[in-house]
């Protein structure tokens, strides 16, 4: 079974601008989720939901900040339950680096167990990331 999805895109939009909208809770709203809190520093909580589609609470925490080029957190598997190292839980990066006048992002999620868990957020992030490369062409911010 393979235990991570990676993804790559290239955005038409400066590294500072993608920067602000995949770790600043305003912009992540308008295209990962409807609920989202983050704590930007390495140990902070943050938090995602998508309350209309059933999934309340998805509890992370921080692991990694690095302006603007590295955004990393640990998320649990299990939704509507608080975060625990211990418990089942993936590592989602995003990485960052400018390439002519727009930005190239990467996307690494890691540690699956299950099969049917990675197919599910394939799929997701396959459509979060069209959401977020709609978001940054749009220019509104």
């Amino acid at each position: 079974m393979e235990d991570r999805i990676e993804r790559e895109l290239l955005v038409q939009a400066p590294i500072e601008r993608v920067w602000r909208v995949i770790t600043e809770p305003e912009y992540v709203r308008q295209w990962l989720g409807s609920r989202v809190e983050i704590d930007l520093r390495p140990g902070g909580t943050a938090n995602f939901g998508w309350p209309e589609e059933g999934y309340d609470n998805g509890w992370a925490r921080v692991e990694r900040v690095d302006p603007p080029h590295v955004f990393a957190f640990r998320w649990m598997r299990e939704v509507n339950v608080p975060f625990d190292p211990a418990g089942a839980n993936t590592l989602v990066e995003f990485t960052l680096a400018a390439d002519g006048d727009g930005t190239r992002l990467r996307l690494v999620e890691s540690g699956f167990t299950e099969e049917a868990h990675r197919k599910d957020n394939e799929g997701g992030w396959d459509h979060e990331l069209a959401d977020l490369a709609a978001f940054l062409g749009s220019g509104r911010d």
